[in-house]
């Protein structure tokens, strides 16, 4: 849900983000939409911001505006029907870890969370983190009864700065569908819209929690698919606590290598995952990068970071599965009509 903002706080905030994208080569865009009020100053682009595409300059300006906006760029980047697949390539590369925040504001959010005694739930605890995304950090933990876990703590005050830009991006959509007429055919608004709607999930891990037990369900009888468990006594909206899966990620391909990993085998399983999930359950995996998936012994795989997931009614189901057979038998008169 896009929340509104103070006047005050939504034009400073606007003014920073136009300044940025000016910055990376977009002030024509700015000055169509009617942007270029909210600069101070009129702003040159960086220093040869030239050599690089549109897609990567958009890419690195979402990285410096930060957490809302990278997520808007992951989010895009499983959306090849919305945007060009330069972009979609490029806003790939937005999965790779973010700057780690340090110890003492993640512990504030255990603290919250636990209470002072934090540290009788866990014999130990890694201050270190194992992972840092744009909406939470990843730790190595043991529970008292000795459990190896990861605990997945949500940044401090990360959902108020994530309603303040998403109230702020809405504004932009507006703008731009008003002034930039060929923009329109992307349907910004829409898009936002929708990244509203799916943050708002994320940023819940009790939604979260409840879709690793659905997936946990959906694949009990799959010895070959592990799904981790949630350790729901200790897990809330803002930490997450669950079994820690002993493996290589897949995006570590020399490691895969050494161990002697059969490609082949990985790659049928994970196949046969991802087309239950799709045409068995109607509920799939929306994030599905190398980083998420881990190749545990005996070519099980395990998948993790279920904040993004997606629902197929059976309409939906029956026209992917109609789309898959007109490719194999080439039929592309077929093809055409289920896609439209």
């Amino acid at each position: 849900m896009i929340k509104k903002q103070s006047p005050l706080k939504q034009a400073s905030r606007l003014r920073q983000i136009v300044g940025v994208f000016a910055k990376h080569g977009f002030q024509n865009l700015a000055e169509r939409a009617k942007l270029g009020k909210f600069l101070l100053e009129k702003l040159t682009a960086l220093e040869n911001i030239e050599i690089y595409s549109v897609a990567e300059r958009l890419r690195m300006s979402f990285e410096q505006l930060g957490p809302t906006f990278v997520k808007l760029g992951q989010l895009l980047a499983t959306r090849p029907d919305l945007i060009p697949k330069d972009f979609v390539e490029e806003f790939k590369r937005l999965h790779s870890d973010v700057t780690c925040l340090p110890f003492a504001p993640m512990e504030q959010v255990l603290l919250s969370h636990f209470g002072k005694n934090y540290s009788e739930v866990f014999k130990e605890f890694d201050k270190n983190p194992l992972a840092a995304a744009s909406i939470a950090q990843v730790y190595r933990a043991i529970l008292a009864d000795g459990t190896p876990v990861v605990v997945k703590v949500q940044k401090p005050n990360i959902e108020e700065v994530i309603h303040e830009d998403l109230a702020v991006l809405f504004t932009l959509a507006e703008l731009i569908e008003s002034y930039v007429p060929e923009a329109q055919i992307y349907n910004p608004t829409a898009i936002v819209e929708e990244f509203a709607k799916h943050l708002d999930l994320e940023t819940n891990f009790i939604v979260e929690a409840n879709n690793i037990r659905r997936f946990a369900k959906n694949f009990s009888n799959e010895n070959q698919i592990v799904i981790p468990k949630v350790y729901s006594e200790y897990s809330g909206r803002k930490v997450l606590v669950l079994e820690e899966l002993q493996g290589i990620p897949l995006s570590h391909k020399n490691a895969l290598e050494q161990e002697g990993i059969d490609p082949e085998a990985v790659l049928k399983t994970g196949l046969h995952a991802y087309l239950k999930m799709v045409f068995t359950y109607g509920l799939f995996h929306g994030d599905l990068h190398a980083g998420n998936l881990f190749v545990l012994p005996n070519n099980r795989i395990g998948f993790i970071d279920f904040g993004m997931v997606g629902r197929l009614n059976q309409k939906t189901q029956e026209a992917i599965a109609n789309i898959l057979i007109a490719l194999s038998q080439e039929d592309y008169d077929r093809l055409a009509y289920e896609y439209i």
